[in-house]
């Protein structure tokens, strides 16, 4: 396992990296953006994951169709998702605090 002790990170990047059983412990951490495949996530000593997905399927409600094993539900949610267009890319997103690229 790679340590790192009083590192200053600031404003560092980590894309498609795995992170699997990283720890961060007794760090400073405002304005983060965490976006990727995330489970089990605890955060102070709190379990996460649930509070973001109940979050990102009531924005979504087509991710829980998605998960339906109703073929009806599953034609429903390819019908949405087909409407609905090509996904737009995370690229796009802009992080808290940080204006949007023209």
């Amino acid at each position: 396992m790679t340590r790192y002790v009083d590192e200053d990170l600031h404003d560092a990047e980590f894309r498609e990296c795995d992170l699997t059983g990283a720890r961060l412990i007794g760090v400073v951490m405002q304005d983060a953006v965490i976006d990727g495949l995330i489970t089990n996530l605890v955060v102070n000593s709190v379990e996460v994951t649930e509070y973001v997905e109940a979050e990102l399927d009531r924005r979504h409600p087509v991710r829980v169709l998605i998960r339906s094993e109703d073929p009806a539900d599953l034609r429903k949610a390819w019908r949405q998702l087909h409407a609905a267009g090509p996904p737009r890319s995370s690229e796009s997103a802009v992080r808290p605090g940080s204006s949007a690229a023209a």
